[in-house]
């Protein structure tokens, strides 16, 4: 299992980052789930990009479980129910989907207590099992509640389960790695004495490392609950499933409507509407030959359901088809207004300069290892934005050099985009944003070390010290340019199973 944690991606991204806790939430999704993969491909691109970001996360300065990795004391989020009808409507606050597949019949009360010490009750409600995520909806019962919960940063909560290997051999002992999706760790619900939770958990996989796509079985679980810092057990929880992936029903509907702006031109071909998740489908006609990167938009349906959703390439060898994967509505819609708040782009704009880099040995003596100025040193404009030599760092490490983008207006409709650069001695895509090529007065190429982007405009990267040790200057180029555009622009279509 991954030790990356959802808050390394979001100290890494920031505040004002363009991917939504969706976004994230997928890739710890797609982590978890590689394992029960066959190609070799996808495992080691996973492996590649979870080190990468786990490295410069901390360098640089679906919520993961934080007890795992010694998670922040965050202000508690929890609410007060004064019916039990205010629960259920928590969990369909917190639960895309989770009306709609209660209509349809895909959610099992389950009603099993366990009880564990000093009274205290560990109450499994229902559960929600499907193709993508399981969820697993619960309370936590004891004396004094109320009490406990004052000053206390989270409830009661699950923290670990397993389940046992079925009678029939279907399936193996397995641990379930827990996330909370949008239901962080310090949400909940308080009514009476009961500390209202959900947690979520992949599917279960077969001998063959793959997702069951029938399960009809009563599940032998292992819980662990951490009640205010005491871990207790309970063994042999039974949790009753009837699982089949063919009854998530999917219906598509066309759309085909378009929006464009600086030569950009978005068109939504059909939007396919699930019980698990919704997808989005479009391509994307540029004028200049630029490449997509993503989309930013904001999809809202006529009964009042709004998510943030960001769209990809869907292949590369396709790179003008897109799709977007969007949470399932609780509501099926009658209509539909997709809004693009802006797009990103690769283009083949590049720049460069030198750093003169003789005095590193003699820098690192005076300032006793370490040493830092801010050149703030023009370097170019492109796209209304100028481009800046902004900071040098000198440490043990090498030389990091920071680039600085200030926007000539802010807010303007097209311009330069920040993110971590990517190097040419690395497996990677040919036209990766921001590939940075670097080489010494000896046509030596440069070794590198950490890097990230953030805060504001800017992104570095570390040139490292066995380099910089043998190099007087050092002349860099960074190719590939990301942009912005803000398109700002909607339409709106009616949805339909024809």
């Amino acid at each position: 299992m991954s030790k990356l944690s959802k808050d390394d991606i979001d100290e890494f991204l920031g505040n004002d980052s363009f991917y939504s806790d969706q976004d994230k939430q997928r890739f710890f999704n797609k982590l978890h789930r590689q394992q029960r993969k066959k190609s070799w491909m996808p495992k080691v691109a996973t492996a590649v990009m979870a080190c990468v970001i786990l490295f410069v996360g901390f360098q640089f300065s679906k919520e993961y479980l934080g007890f795992y990795f010694g998670a922040d004391q965050a202000e508690h989020k929890w609410e007060t129910a004064e019916l039990l009808n205010d629960v259920e409507s928590y969990y369909i606050e917190k639960t895309p989907g989770l009306a709609r597949a209660e209509e349809l019949g895909l959610v099992m009360e389950v009603n099993f207590t366990s009880y564990l010490d000093n009274g205290v009750k560990l109450h499994i409600d229902k559960i929600w099992y499907n193709s993508k995520d399981v969820y697993l909806f619960y309370y936590i019962s004891m004396d004094d509640l109320g009490v406990l919960m004052e000053g206390a940063d989270r409830g009661p909560r699950i923290t670990r389960m397993s389940v046992s290997q079925d009678d029939e051999g279907k399936y193996p002992y397995q641990n379930l790695p827990l996330y909370t999706m949008n239901m962080a760790m310090n949400d909940g619900i308080i009514y009476k004495d009961r500390f209202y939770h959900r947690i979520s958990f992949s599917p279960i996989h077969g001998e063959d490392n793959e997702a069951l796509t029938e399960l009809n079985d009563i599940l032998d679980v292992d819980i662990t609950a951490d009640l205010f810092g005491e871990e207790v057990t309970a063994n042999q929880v039974a949790i009753p499933v009837e699982y089949d992936k063919n009854k998530e029903y999917v219906y598509t509907s066309p759309i085909n409507q378009k929006v464009e702006k600086e030569g950009i031109e978005l068109v939504f071909y059909t939007i396919d509407i699930g019980v698990t998740e919704n997808q989005l489908f479009g391509r994307v006609i540029i004028a200049n030959g630029d490449r997509l990167r993503s989309i930013d938009a904001t999809i809202t349906t006529d009964r009042g359901e709004s998510h943030r959703i960001r769209g990809y390439v869907t292949d590369w060898d396709q790179p003008e088809q897109f799709s977007f994967e969007i949470p399932p509505f609780n509501y099926e819609p009658e209509n539909v207004t997709i809004t693009v708040n802006s797009v990103e782009m690769i283009s083949d704009e590049s720049f460069d300069f030198s750093i003169d880099i003789s005095d590193y040995e003699e820098k690192m003596k005076q300032f006793n290892n370490s040493y830092e100025v801010s050149p703030h040193e023009p370097i170019g404009e492109i796209m209304d934005t100028k481009i800046y030599l902004d900071r040098l760092l000198y440490d043990e490490r090498g030389i990091n050099f920071d680039i600085l983008y200030e926007p000539e207006v802010p807010n303007q409709t097209k311009k330069l985009l920040e993110d971590t650069p990517a190097t040419t001695e690395e497996p990677i895509i040919a036209d990766q944003p921001l590939l940075m090529s670097a080489y010494n007065e000896q046509g030596k190429s440069a070794s590198y070390g950490q890097r990230g982007s953030g805060p504001g405009h800017r992104f570095g990267i570390f040139l490292e010290k066995e380099f910089v040790e043998i190099s007087n200057s050092v002349d860099i180029t960074i190719n590939n340019l990301l942009y912005q555009v803000k398109m700002d622009a909607s339409v709106t279509s009616s949805v339909s199973e024809e």
